[in-house]
């Protein structure tokens, strides 16, 4: 989900997957480690989780642990399986990235 090229948000970057396991093996967490790995590599300055459903406790959880924060939730945004839904906005900072200024910065 590339962000669009204005200069002020043009750093972020964005995945979309979904586990339909409920078994709590461990898939959720090794993945998203990866990504965050990944992110850290590529030199992300920051990550955004948006979750559907205020509700989803299990991905909220992981998200937690993972290090993400609750940034806000935006009531009733969509709209699945014939019922209105929030969507949780977490954010994590990847490194000094967090608070450094951009290496292009003028």
């Amino acid at each position: 989900m590339p962000m669009p090229p204005r200069s002020g948000i043009s750093r972020p970057t964005g995945s979309r997957w979904r586990i339909r396991s409920t078994s709590r093996c461990g898939y959720g967490m090794r993945l998203l480690a990866d990504l965050i790995a990944r992110c850290q590599a590529l030199g992300k300055r920051q990550m955004i989780a948006v979750i559907g459903g205020s509700q989803s406790a299990g991905s909220i959880g992981l998200h937690n642990r993972m290090g993400f924060e609750t940034a806000g939730v935006l009531r009733s945004a969509g709209f699945k399986l014939g019922d209105w839904t929030d969507s949780v906005l977490m954010t994590r900072a990847l490194g000094a990235r967090g608070s450094a200024p951009p290496e292009d910065a003028t």
